[in-house]
C-alpha cells in the first residue's frame, strides 16, 4: 500500500469499528440513575483541562522545568483518556475502552508520522525529501483531527446514552396480537403497538 494511503485506511478502519464496539454495552441489569449533564461535563472538561496543561507546559522559558514535563505528560494523558470520563461515570466501560483505544491508536500513528516527517525534512540526512516531509505533516494533522473527532463524538455519545439509560427517560415498546370483533361476526386480527416516550 502506498504510504499516502496508510493513514486514511487506518482512520477509516478505526471509525468503522468504533460504533459497533461502542454500542456493544451489556444491558443485563438496570444501571443507577446518572446525570447526563455531569457525564457531558466530565467528557468535555477533562480533555480541556489536559489541553490547558499542555499549553502551560509549552510556555517559553530558558530551560524546561520539571513541572513542565509533568504538566505535558499529564495533559497528554487527560487529552487522550479524559473524554472517556463520562462513560466511566455512567458505567459504560466497553465504549470508554473502545473510544480511548481509538484515540491512543491515532496518537501512536501521529507520533510515527511526525518522526518520519522530521527525518525527511532534515537536510543533513541522506533521506531528505521535502515532499515526503509535507505528506507526513498532513498525516499528523489528520491524526490530530481524528483524535478531536473521537473526543467530540464520545462526549455527545456519553450525554445521549446517559440520558437514555435513566429509568425516567426510557422508551419501552410493547407489541401484542390484536383481535377485534368486526361486522357480520367476523374477527379482525392485527398487531397492537403500545409504548411511552
Amino acid at each position: 500500500m502506498p504510504s499516502f494511503l496508510r493513514l486514511p485506511a487506518v482512520v477509516l478502519l478505526v471509525l468503522a469499528v468504533m460504533p459497533g464496539v461502542a454500542g456493544a454495552q451489556s444491558r443485563n441489569e438496570a444501571p443507577p440513575e446518572r446525570s447526563p449533564g455531569l457525564a457531558l461535563g466530565l467528557s468535555a472538561g477533562l480533555p480541556l483541562a489536559g489541553y490547558a496543561m499542555i499549553a502551560a507546559a509549552v510556555l517559553p522559558s530558558g530551560n524546561i522545568q520539571a513541572w513542565q514535563k509533568v504538566s505535558m505528560v499529564g495533559g497528554i494523558g487527560l487529552a487522550l483518556l479524559g473524554p472517556s470520563g463520562g462513560n466511566y461515570y455512567t458505567g459504560r466501560f466497553l465504549p470508554a475502552f473502545a473510544f480511548s483505544a481509538g484515540r491512543l491508536t491515532l496518537a501512536a500513528l501521529g507520533a510515527m508520522f511526525l518522526q518520519e516527517g522530521i527525518g525527511h525534512s532534515d537536510v543533513s540526512e541522506a533521506d531528505y525529501q521535502p515532499g515526503a516531509a509535507k505528506t507526513s505533516m498532513i498525516e499528523v494533522a489528520a491524526c490530530g483531527a481524528g483524535i478531536l473527532a473521537l473526543s467530540v463524538w464520545e462526549s455527545l455519545d456519553s450525554y445521549v446514552a446517559t440520558k437514555r439509560r435513566n429509568p425516567g427517560n426510557r422508551r419501552p415498546l410493547a407489541l401484542a396480537p390484536l383481535m377485534i370483533p368486526g361486522r357480520e361476526g367476523k374477527l379482525v386480527t392485527g398487531l397492537g403497538v403500545a409504548g411511552t416516550y
